[in-house]
């Protein structure tokens, strides 16, 4: 799952499908991106498919959901068609996942250098313990 934070999570896929027919159907299953706050779209992704290289992020219908964009290129093959695709973290989420490991080891920091110094549990050191599990 770290792999996504920084490079991306690279996947391959053969099948035996045409290009044609793989390009058709995610083309049905791939919707063109709306800012809409309910989502009632019968497809599973919204995304872009053009020229056999395609990128699109999972429609959820609920709060809190980890998407995950996909993007990728079809390739035709002597039996079928290859998918190389690539999963990778919006860089609005990876930012904030840095931020969130920055307060993390502040709040650390804080808290050993109390406890080093005091030798008595701090709130602080509470704090890290609840966040580490």
């Amino acid at each position: 799952m770290i792999d996504l934070l920084f490079r991306g999570r690279t996947l391959v896929f053969e099948s035996s499908l045409s290009r044609e027919e793989v390009t058709k159907r995610l083309q049905r299953e791939i919707a063109p991106a709306t800012s809409q706050w309910y989502e009632n779209r019968p497809q599973l992704f919204e995304g872009t498919l053009s020229d056999g290289r395609f990128r699109m992020v999972r429609l959820v219908r609920g709060r809190n959901s980890f998407r995950p964009v996909v993007e990728g290129e079809l390739v035709a093959t002597p039996r079928g068609v290859r998918i190389d695709a690539r999963l990778t973290l919006h860089p609005v989420v990876v930012g904030l996942c840095a931020i969130l490991f920055a307060l993390g080891g502040l709040v650390a920091m804080v808290a050993v250098s109390e406890f080093l110094s005091t030798r008595e549990a701090s709130p602080q050191l509470f704090v890290m313990i609840w966040m580490a599990c």
